[in-house]
């Protein structure tokens, strides 16, 4: 028996001695059924040394028997001690043999020495391999052993296994119990026995006949198997093998035998003998994975599969490679393929392989898993599945099988959505390109590429990289030939490309919309449904791009190809047409003037296009998507008015009505609606659809839709309103049964502005029909508007369009109604907006409302109604505004609203009022539209009149308004006086008179007085008299107001500074002497005359003058009012005299001829008041000594002594004292002696009993005694005078007198002295005209104290007018009938609402699914799941014949290439990174390298890594070897070159380098290859760099100098020639290598790019190593 190999878990010192005890003859023992043979001491030297070599290389050992109990386990260690395992033929667990005990042997002297099987059992001879070729010295067959010293039970064993060589025996052995002698033989621990019995199976196995019955012997295979452990002699192995290998051939035998131990009894086996034996192993696992179902424990088949090494004697891919296939074909073991590393195997193996037959058994095995879905496929991407894919399609010895599956295989790896990008990566267009760079091909295979490149176009995220790569020019060659299938998947790849926008210029610049437009009207490819589909998918999507693309498409006859696809039956198809033709009609494109939508109808008959595909009805409800493109498609028509009569004479409006009354898709009848709505703005059309009935179908829809639906119920009441703008439509709108109000309230009830709108305006023309007003407010139409107008809009216009719908209702018989139902408040609310039209329209309801009782009820009902009518006042259009004040003024002049609309501000409307100037914006306006000029002042003069009369109406408003307390206090407030200042001034006669009778009105009220004076009231009345406008109509207006004006004392001053005593004088001349016009002026300037400050502007402005006029002409007359006139020109005499500066005027202006005048009228006479007044106005005169001369001529003595007959007590005294006056100037006495001034003082002295009366006699009689002649009495008289009162001595008030007489009466100083005190004083009293009773009348005055006994009296009482009391104003009030002024009314023309306004743009057509899955539709093809499609191949049958397995090159050989050819790619990639980093160094420009962001350390160590691993050893070495990357043009790498479609690149750089001279060792190497390029294959010379590393690695910290163990280029190269070049350019290189370390040292204080350089090449150094490692491990 063999020596067992062993494993130890760690080195412990009791190993050697444990193994030493236990080291026994397994033949010394009877009872060695349970123990482990262990082997020599030489032998286990052996063997622990070529297990630790083993080690490495991943074969598994057992342990040592020093366990308590048996264990059991196969070669991965499945066993329940998880520690190691023995052989299953020592364990009684396992059923058949394995559960038999051992019977004891005898010993046996062959067996008392080592095995000879011992000798070279070692399977570790060969460290470059697995296997061995071990065989026995000793060994005998069965017949050629020595059979006298052989035991009973060896000469029956083999006895046995001679007979079992011929067949004939076979019968016998297998019926009479051989073959169970056999199984019970093989359990003997002899191990002769054990070989014959090995023998004899095998040659029973090789017999086919009979094998199933052998496999079905209980107790054969669990004997092969054991037998397969113990025996260590290649041949009897080899016997084994074969055994168990004939028993794979049995049907259905692979979960058995597994089961049973043979995959681990195959690889124990395999180290008997690389060249015999383990082909047969290999061969045996191979028939184990040839089933179609799974069976338990077939994983372990595949991993021992997997993991069979690659030696120098055996090469056991091609079958693992068909062993992988036949995995692939059950679902389960795909996983473990993947895990097993099978990807990595093919794609190490493929670039090696040369039979074809095997590039398609990896093809087919890619296409299995391929089918997988989920985490499976992107292992495979991750693995790299399409980089065999890649390496599969090169070369020319690749079937057209092997392309179609590989092609296949890559378009379902592209798939997965996490691993996409890295096929692109690894290569995937490139393999498509490739495959189509060849010529030949079945058409299959063609078909596969278009249908993989459809594939990887689904995901839009690969598109732009997909442009990048080629993708545009691949589509086009595949679609270029007359392949049906390729054709199919192009157009879905078109359909793909073109939904990314981006692509679109891409697909017209590259020449891709040819062939797409060839494709779509390609007649061949008429019947493929899924073509079609997919074209009108692509037509579509790119018809969703710009002008600059839709341009070129018309220009290449899309719509002729869209026309010949609405005729297909296919529903997707037909909506893509229609969407498509949706889009082009929505582009500005134009030609030969005509818009698309005009070229579309009328050149290419696209509405017959649309007819047809909407003209079955059953087809509409089936096909509801179709339907909605085709009307979206007309409502996009439709936005074109050139397009609305062939619309309608194509029968469409007919269809849209129909499809509007039956259709229940609520998209369709939306679309439907913005085609009908269109359609009402073109008169025809409109006319049509009226007719046809299109208002029913607009109302179904817009009942249909919901409150949310914003667009559907915009469009409806788009039409609705465009509808009611004609007469026949508002009739069907006013029909019976149709209730238009309900629709249109129902329809406003959203959320949307331009709904409202556009409902507003229906209202707005429905009310302006006169005959329809009752029906709308009795339909609930008033609450509609108001609805829309307070709660739902929101836009000022909208709201102005029910303002005017209301203003247009409004009529005598629904006022009421209206008005009823708060309009009023509503359009107060609205008066606050600043909208012109709104506030035009508000102050039109209010005019109108304010005409009637009980519209101004209404009014003043709410403050906010009010207020907002007050409001509109501001507005910047006269009409508004004289509306407003039209319906301010018909509130004021109402005794019931007066109140409160004058306490809520009405009178700020008036004051505004009378401020508007002539000039208005609304005749700018109208003049600005260049109408005639005419209108425009006919407009003007409209406007001016209705000023004027409302300004006439503020007049007789205020007139009236003044009468009430309150008003009066408004009036104060607002100083309404300024506005009747304003309207006096007005050009209007009306206005003027109007104005000047409410100053009269408003001056009668004494809070008035001063407000008006202060506003100019005076200045304004003035102003009228002086330029005599309207004179004689407002004269007595005129007088009166000024009469009244001076009736407050605190405004005479302003009042004559302001000339109104001229104006008194322009009104006396002007009117006749009847007129009480001069009564007035006589009373205001007696009112006048009280005034101190204005006395002398009075007299200055001709006032006395006219007093004296008066005067006369009251003395003459005998009328009442004669003497009234007469009396206040007397007060105003006696006031204005007392001032000494204005005597001399008064007596100029004749005072002393009006006082005879008066004197000499008999009723004036009795007036005991007057005479007074003109008593103390001659008293007044006569104390200025300059004038008594005057007087005494004017005849002041003779009204003196006139008036002394009749006056009473005061008048007396006031008359004694103007003679004494008189008496002092010696130039008067002789004629006041003649005009008899003795017998009068005779007679006051007399008649009165005042002491102070006769003094003044005395005085007077003394100074005028010279000329007096005595009479009969006259001393007596005299000497009364003196008697009482003594001798008078006093002083007069001096100064005065003397100083205007010049001391001419000296004798009159004299005099006054001699007087007593008690006549000075009553000469002071009675000069100063001042009495105590008329301080009430007159205001204050300055008393002079005296004694009691010396009073005036019987002083006359106040003078009293009758003019100015209440009853004579209310006499006036009344005459001037202003109690009731006229309505002012409102016209106006009732306005409609106008055409909806088209804002709406033309409705987008709904998104359709634009990217199409490959093989959706037509050529049988399932949906792209894993797992949906049919695995690719049958597998392949079990093998009894062995194969050839011999490597055609060493592992060695073949890891150092694939090595060198990883350098290459990675060369490959720097080279195209440099070159891409210099392209945007290009474009950047070089003004941008100073803004780079400075980068991170992590950024730079990631930038360092991957430079790194893009560099190989020619990065180290000199220029020329870095040069040497030009020859990997020729090496089938990734790079785009090797396609085919870039050839012409090598042609360019072979010409290059014709010229050889001059070139260095490696530019001559790089041309002679580029020489044998030409019709090499894949299996041809190609040339591959590699820095292998000899003792360290470069930038590890190696101090010396790196050198090579082999030529950075090794290949096989034949020609001498070149391999001289080749050795020159290494050495080249490492001369240069060398030369750049020993700089790098001298440089230890640089910093910069060389340490960065230095440390690059130390990671390259790293990552070489690493990658070779990782090659290595891969082939294990």
């Amino acid at each position: 028996m063999g020596s067992p190999v062993y494993y130890q878990e760690q080195e412990k010192p009791e190993a050697a001695s444990l193994m030493e005890e236990n080291n026994q003859d397994i033949d010394s023992s009877s009872e060695a059924s349970s123990a482990v043979v262990i082997a020599s001491p030489t032998a286990r030297k052996s063997a622990a040394r070529k297990k630790m070599r083993a080690v490495g290389q991943g074969v598994l050992f057992t342990k040592p028997a020093i366990f308590k109990k048996p264990i059991c386990g196969d070669l991965f260690g499945s066993s329940d001690n998880e520690g190691g395992f023995l052989y299953a033929s020592r364990n009684k667990k396992v059923g058949g043999v394995f559960g038999e005990t051992f019977s004891k042997e005898e010993k046996s002297p062959t067996h008392s020495k080592p095995d000879a099987d011992a000798k070279g059992s070692s399977v570790f001879e060969n460290e470059a391999g697995f296997w061995t070729d071990t065989e026995s010295d000793d060994e005998s067959e069965g017949e050629g052993a020595g059979g006298d010293s052989l035991t009973d039970k060896q000469r029956l064993a083999k006895t046995l296994n001679n007979w079992c060589v011929d067949e004939g025996n076979t019968p016998y052995m297998l019926n009479e119990g051989g073959l169970e002698s056999l199984i019970e033989l093989s359990n003997s621990q002899d191990r002769l026995i054990k070989r014959q019995c090995a023998q004899a199976f095998m040659r029973l196995c090789k017999r086919g006949n009979i094998r199933k019955r052998l496999f079905e012997t209980p107790g054969l295979v669990s004997a092969i198997i054991s037998l397969a452990y113990v025996l260590k002699s290649p041949k009897r192995g080899l016997d084994c093998a074969k055994a168990l290998l004939c028993l794979t051939l049995v049907p259905d035998s692979e979960e058995i035998l597994v089961s049973g131990g043979a995959v681990s009894a195959f690889m124990a086996l395999m180290g008997l003998g690389a060249n015999t034996v383990a082909p047969v192993c290999v061969h045996g696992l191979f028939n184990l994975t040839c089933t179609r179902t799974y069976y338990n424990d077939v994983e372990k088949v595949i991993k021992s599969m997997a993991n069979l090494p690659f030696t120098d004697k055996i090469d056991p891919r091609p079958l693992i490679l068909k062993s992988f296939l036949n995995a692939s074909l059950v679902f389960r073991l795909r996983t473990k393929v993947l895990e097993e590393g099978g990807i990595q195997v093919m794609e190490t193996y493929i670039p090696r392989i040369l039979k074809p037959e095997l590039k398609t058994v990896c093809a087919t095995t890619l296409y299995n898993l391929s089918l997988s879905y989920g985490s499976l496929r992107s292992d495979m991407v991750v693995k790299g599945a399409v980089r065999c894919c890649a390496k599969l399609v090169k070369g020319e010895q690749s079937t057209d099988e092997c392309l179609f599956l590989a092609t296949k295989a890559l378009g379902n790896m592209c798939q997965d959505l996490s691993s996409r990008h890295r096929a692109l990566d690894d290569g995937a267009i490139t393999v498509l390109q490739t495959v189509v760079s060849r010529k030949g091909l079945e058409p299959r295979v063609y078909a596969a590429c278009a249908e993989t490149l459809a594939k990887i176009s689904l995901f839009q995220d690969l598109i732009g990289r997909l442009v990048k790569l080629g993708g545009i020019e691949l589509l086009i060659t595949l679609v270029s030939g007359d392949n049906a299938d390729a054709k199919h998947f192009c157009g879905t790849a078109f359909c793909n490309f073109l939904k990314d926008e981006q692509c679109h210029p891409l697909i017209i610049s590259k020449g891709a919309l040819k062939p797409l437009m060839d494709l779509s009207m390609d007649t061949q490819m008429k019947d493929d449904i899924g073509l079609i589909k997919a074209l009108s998918f692509a037509i579509y999507n790119i018809s969703c791009g710009k002008k600059n693309t839709i341009e070129p498409l018309m220009e290449a006859g899309v719509l002729t190809s869209l026309v010949s696809f609405a005729k297909q039956e296919s529903v997707a198809v037909r909506e893509r047409v229609a969407a498509a033709l949706c889009n082009l009609a929505l582009s500005d494109y134009s030609k030969d003037g005509k818009t698309i939508a005009e070229i579309m109808i009328k050149d290419c008959g696209i509405l017959e296009c649309i007819t047809d595909m909407m003209d079955d009805k059953e087809e509409m409800e089936k096909m509801p998507e179709v339907t909605q493109q085709c009307v979206t498609a007309l409502a996009i028509f439709s936005h074109d008015l050139a397009s609305h009569d062939e619309i309608t004479n194509h029968g469409c409006i007919e269809t849209l009505i129909a499809l509007g009354l039956g259709s229940n898709d609520l998209e369709t009848i939306t679309v439907c609606a913005s085609v009908l709505s269109s359609l009402t703005f073109g008169e025809k059309s409109k006319k049509r659809l009226i007719e046809k009935g299109g208002l029913k179908a607009l109302i179904r829809i817009s009942n249909s839709s919901d409150d949310k639906d914003k667009s559907t119920r915009q469009l409806c009441a788009m039409a609705f309103c465009n509808i009611s703008m004609d007469e026949l439509g508002m009739e069907k709108m006013m029909e019976p049964g149709v209730d238009m109000i309900e629709v249109l309230a129902s329809l406003s009830n959203c959320y949307s502005e331009e709904v409202q709108h556009d409902c507003a305006k229906c209202f707005c023309t429905m009310s302006s029909y006169k005959q329809y007003a009752k029906r709308l407010c009795e339909s609930k139409g008033v609450h509609a508007i108001m609805m829309v107008a307070m709660v739902r809009a929101v836009k000022s216009s909208t709201k102005e369009l029910c303002a005017m719908s209301l203003l247009n209702l409004i009529t005598e018989e629904t006022k009421i109604e209206i008005l009823s139902q708060g309009a009023l408040q509503m359009f107060g609310t609205f008066c606050i907006q600043d909208n012109e039209n709104m506030m035009s329209i508000c102050a039109k309801v209010f005019c109108v409302s304010s005409t009637t009782k009980e519209g101004r009820s209404f009014i003043v009902k709410k403050k906010s109604s009010l207020l907002g009518l007050f409001s509109l006042i501001r507005s910047k259009c006269r009409e508004t505004q004289l509306n407003c004040a039209r319906a301010v003024l018909n509130m004021l002049s109402s005794e019931d609203c007066v109140v409160v609309t004058t306490k809520y501000g009405g009178l700020v409307v008036l004051r505004v009022l009378t401020t508007l100037e002539d000039y208005c914006n609304d005749v700018a306006k109208l003049a600005a539209t260049g109408v005639d000029l005419n209108v425009v002042e006919k407009l003007h003069q409209s406007l001016r009149d209705t000023r004027q009369s409302c300004e006439t109406t503020v007049a007789r408003v205020l007139t009236s308004m003044v009468n009430d307390p309150f008003c009066m206090e408004a009036m104060i407030k607002e100083n309404m006086a300024s506005v009747l200042v304003l309207l006096a001034q007005s050009t209007c006669a009306d206005t003027v008179k109007s104005a000047v009778r409410a100053f009269c009105s408003c001056a009668f009220f004494k809070k008035m007085r001063a407000p008006m004076i202060k506003a100019g009231c005076v200045s304004s009345i003035v102003w009228l008299v002086l330029s005599g406008q309207h004179l004689l109509e407002i004269a007595e207006d005129s007088a009166r107001a000024l009469c009244y004006l001076s009736m407050s004392h605190e405004g005479r001053k302003t009042m004559v500074d302001e000339h109104t005593v001229t104006a008194m004088l322009v009104l006396a001349k002007r009117v006749s002497d009847d007129s009480p016009v001069k009564a007035l002026i006589a009373l205001a300037l007696q009112y006048f005359s009280w005034s101190k400050s204005s006395q002398t502007k009075v007299v200055s402005d001709g006032g006395a003058k006219l007093l004296v006029q008066m005067s006369k002409m009251g003395g003459k007359d005998q009328t009442g009012r004669d003497r009234e006139i007469a009396r206040d020109c007397g007060v105003a005499f006696a006031n204005l005299s007392h001032r000494s500066d204005l005597r001399e005027a008064l007596l100029e202006n004749g005072v002393i001829e009006a006082a005879s005048t008066i004197v000499d009228n008999d009723r004036v006479q009795h007036d005991t008041e007057y005479t007074w007044r003109i008593c103390a106005t001659i008293y007044h005169m006569t104390q200025t000594a300059g004038i008594r001369g005057k007087l005494t001529k004017e005849g002041a003595v003779h009204v003196v002594v006139a008036l002394s007959k009749f006056a009473n007590d005061a008048s007396k005294q006031m008359c004694a004292a103007a003679i004494c006056n008189l008496s002092k100037s010696k130039s008067s006495r002789e004629k006041a002696v003649e005009d008899g001034a003795v017998d009068c003082l005779i007679y006051l002295a007399q008649s009165s009993d005042n002491r102070l009366t006769k003094n003044y006699c005395a005085i007077a009689l003394s100074n005028l005694s010279m000329y007096a002649k005595v009479e009969d009495g006259t001393v007596a008289a005299l000497l009364g005078m003196n008697g009482k009162g003594g001798e008078l001595v006093g002083n007069e008030e001096g100064g005065e007198e003397g100083n205007e007489e010049g001391n001419e009466d000296g004798e009159e100083k004299k005099e006054d002295k001699r007087l007593g005190s008690g006549a000075v004083t009553l000469k002071k009293l009675v000069r100063g005209g001042l009495f105590k009773d008329a301080q009430e009348k007159f205001g204050k005055s300055i008393m002079v104290r005296h004694k009691p006994e010396e009073e005036l009296l019987g002083l006359p009482p106040p003078t009293v007018s009758q003019l100015g009391t209440p009853e004579d104003h209310a006499t006036y009030f009344q005459s001037l009938g202003t109690s009731e002024t006229d309505t002012h009314v409102c016209t106006y023309e009732r306005e409609k609402g106008g055409m909806g306004e088209w804002a709406l743009p033309p409705p987008v057509p709904n998104d359709v699914d634009s990217t199409l899955d490959v093989g959706e539709e037509g050529k049988g093809k399932k949906g792209h799941g894993g797992g949906t499609s049919k695995d690719a191949g049958t597998g392949f049958e079990k093998m009894e014949e062995i194969a050839v397995l011999v490597p055609e090159m060493s592992p060695a050989e073949e890891r150092e290439l694939n090595d060198k050819e990883a350098v290459l790619e990675m060369e490959l990639a720097r080279k195209k990174r440099i070159a891409e980093e210099e392209a945007k160094r290009k474009d950047g420009g070089e003004g941008k390298r100073g803004l780079r962001r400075r980068s991170s350390w992590r950024s730079e160590q990631r930038k360092s890594k991957e430079e790194s691993e893009i560099r190989a050893a020619l990065e180290a070495g000199s220029a020329d070897a870095r040069r040497a990357g030009g020859l990997l043009q020729g090496m089938g790498s990734v790079s785009p070159n090797s396609v085919g479609f870039d050839s012409v690149a090598s042609g360019e750089m072979g010409a290059d380098m014709e010229s050889m001279e001059g070139m260095t060792a490696i530019e001559k190497l790089e041309v002679n290859l580029k020489k044998k390029k030409k019709g090499a294959g894949e299996g041809g010379k190609k040339l591959s760099a590699v820095a292998k590393k000899k003792s360290s690695l470069p930038g590890l910290g190696s101090s010396k100098e790196e050198s090579y163990e082999k030529p950075i280029f090794t290949r096989d190269f034949s020609n001498p020639e070149d391999k001289l070049l080749l050795n020159e350019a290494m050495k080249a290189a490492k001369k240069a290598r060398a030369s750049e370390t020993r700089g790098t040292r001298g440089r230890t204080s640089s910093t910069g790019s060389s340490s960065r350089r230095s440390e690059n090449r130390g990671r390259l150094g790293s990552n070489a190593s690493r990658m070779s490692t990782h090659s290595s491990s891969g082939m294990m």
